[in-house]
């Protein structure tokens, strides 16, 4: 026997079984979607958590001078009860940098907080700073469509 026939016999030979069950088994494409519990915006029930939050931030955070209001956003993961990864987003970029370092180490003074067991653990609220006149720094629950929180799906 020639060498090619030798290899187109031993190719169907191969091939023949492989093909056939192909052709047996065909099955609809299904598509597949997940999502990350991390695409979810984040919770803005701080107070239920974490109470008395806003207080203990506030008494414990020295954030330097304003002339003019400056509104920030605090996320942060509660894991076990402890406050985790917190960080700010909006308000000026240089006074944002300029604050943030404070703003984590008082988040991470923060007692009291509790999970209560949602899949969803991240939180969010206002930081609002105003000129010493007007009375300081404040702290303000986020409404759920607050602008601020759905402008943190544009960032990601």
């Amino acid at each position: 026997m020639s060498h090619p026939i030798q290899c187109m016999l031993l190719a169907a030979g191969l091939l023949g079984p492989a093909a056939a069950a192909l052709a047996q088994v065909s099955l609809p494409a299904v598509g597949i979607t997940a999502k990350r519990s991390d695409d979810a915006l984040p919770r803005v029930d701080v107070a239920t958590v974490c109470p008395g939050y806003g207080e203990q931030l506030t008494q414990g955070l020295e954030m330097p001078a304003v002339e003019a209001p400056v509104e920030m956003v605090v996320l942060f993961r509660l894991e076990a009860g402890e406050v985790k990864q917190p960080m700010l987003r909006g308000g000026p970029w240089d006074y944002r940098h300029q604050s943030a370092r404070q703003v984590r180490v008082a988040m991470h003074r923060v007692e009291g907080c509790h999970s209560d067991e949602q899949a969803n653990q991240r939180f969010a609220f206002l930081l609002r700073v105003l000129p010493e006149a007007q009375g300081g720094t404040q702290t303000a629950a986020l409404a759920p469509d607050a602008p601020q929180l759905l402008a943190l799906r544009s960032e990601r």
